[in-house]
């Protein structure tokens, strides 16, 4: 069931119930009658699985009143409910599980889901960022393919059958060490070997991203071997 809000349209008076303009994706309430309080009759409805704006049509012995029932509208958690960081992945890429609510269902109710990405000023994510695909989703999750990457800086939402969520933060992981293969050096000066993480899928140089490593203050010539080692 879906959380939604209604709002009344010409007062609820009678009308010719062939007048009723259907809407491209209806949906069905199941209802029972009631009466409440003030004495006026009350339909007691259930909405099923849907979203956007639907119709809501009464029809008594061929005579009808209307109103529009909404949705409430898709939204994103700004940060995944595995890991309070936010929405993070390592440069090599991965799947990415984007949760929320009212993201409707592609299967039932055929809904249309769009990724937009920002990173201004961290432009040099984009070309990467560009070739996120959406590999499928539901109410609640929605799961990209994110190819490999570097920088932080990014923002992203979505635009579920034209209503657009809220922007919630991206970044690829920052490296981290974990351990210098030789431990002792010649002080003439050696080869030595950095093992960690998230160094880079590929040599990220060609693409112009900066790699630098330092030995207290001298700046070394290094050569990118792969994500875990330079």
């Amino acid at each position: 069931m879906m959380q939604g809000r209604s709002s009344r349209s010409g007062g609820g008076a009678a009308i010719a119930c062939d007048s009723v303009p259907p809407r491209e994706r209806p949906a069905s309430l199941l209802c029972e009658l009631a009466r409440a309080d003030s004495g006026r009759d009350e339909l007691r409805c259930t909405a099923v699985e849907g979203i956007g704006v639907v119709d809501v049509t009464v029809n008594v012995n061929g005579q009808c009143a209307s109103t529009v029932f909404e949705f409430a509208p898709p939204r994103l958690e700004e940060a995944p409910r595995h890991d309070a960081r936010g929405y993070l992945l390592p440069t090599t890429g991965g799947t990415l599980n984007c949760d929320g609510a009212n993201f409707g269902s592609p299967v039932s109710l055929g809904v249309n889901v769009e990724l937009l990405w920002s990173a201004s000023p961290a432009e040099a994510l984009l070309p990467a960022l560009s070739e996120a695909r959406i590999l499928h989703h539901d109410h609640t999750q929605i799961v990209l393919r994110v190819p490999p990457g570097f920088g932080r800086g990014a923002s992203f939402a979505f635009e579920v059958d034209g209503t657009r969520t809220n922007v919630a933060e991206f970044a690829y992981e920052a490296p981290s060490l974990v351990s210098v293969s030789p431990s002792d050096v010649d002080a003439e000066g050696d080869t030595i070997t950095l093992v960690g993480e998230n160094f880079g899928k590929r040599d990220p140089r060609p693409a112009n991203i900066s790699v630098t490593v330092r030995l207290g203050s001298d700046l070394c010539d290094a050569t990118w071997i792969a994500d875990v080692r330079v």
